[in-house]
């Protein structure tokens, strides 16, 4: 028992001196790692993860807001040192134009999906106010449950932020034939 104290008294001092020691080497700059934060919450969380990484390795970090569209190129600019989070659908065309132009890479991918479907109220189903749901062409029947005062008797169909998606919502309404009985509500 008392090797085996010692031993482990021996590795937890050895390793609290690595630990220390490549702290102090670790900030090889003062200047700050700029990791930008978007409207939307897991991404932020996950800003200041990554953040508290850094600077438990002895870095700076500095946390600026950014557009989601345009950070990429203040990554290849240099204002920003770094974006976690890429959706191909929404942020694709914008961080592949900016590699394209060189000063920024794709380091990795994940496993994680990302998902963006259509969705209603449930109520809305438990009621049968849209008979048919959840198939998505039921949707074509009943706009008018859909409809609120600002969307000219068509059904609103309610979306994140424009700056994100674009014309994509529109088009997939088109795609889907629903263009002429819905319309995209962008969120602000």
């Amino acid at each position: 028992m008392k090797n085996i104290t010692r031993n482990f008294a021996a590795a937890a001092v050895s390793f609290t001196l690595a630990s220390v020691s490549s702290l102090a080497i670790a900030a090889d700059s003062s200047k700050p790692i700029v990791i930008p934060t978007h409207n939307w919450s897991s991404q932020v969380v996950m800003a200041y993860v990554i953040g508290g990484i850094f600077e438990t390795m002895g870095n700076n970090v500095e946390y600026v807001p950014a557009d989601t569209q345009a950070v990429y190129e203040a990554i290849r600019n240099g204002d920003v040192t770094i974006s976690h989070e890429v959706w191909q659908s929404t942020f694709g065309v914008s961080f592949y134009n900016a590699m394209a132009k060189g000063g920024i890479i794709d380091a990795g991918t994940h496993a994680a999906m990302t998902l963006e479907e259509m969705g209603v109220p449930q109520y809305v189903i438990d009621d049968n106010l849209c008979p048919g749901l959840p198939n998505w062409e039921a949707l074509a029947n009943c706009p008018e449950v859909f409809a609120t005062a600002d969307s000219g008797g068509k059904g609103r169909w309610l979306e994140g932020p424009q700056s994100w998606h674009g014309t994509q919502m529109p088009e997939r309404l088109a795609g889907l034939g629903l263009d002429d009985k819905y319309m995209v509500k962008f969120a602000g």
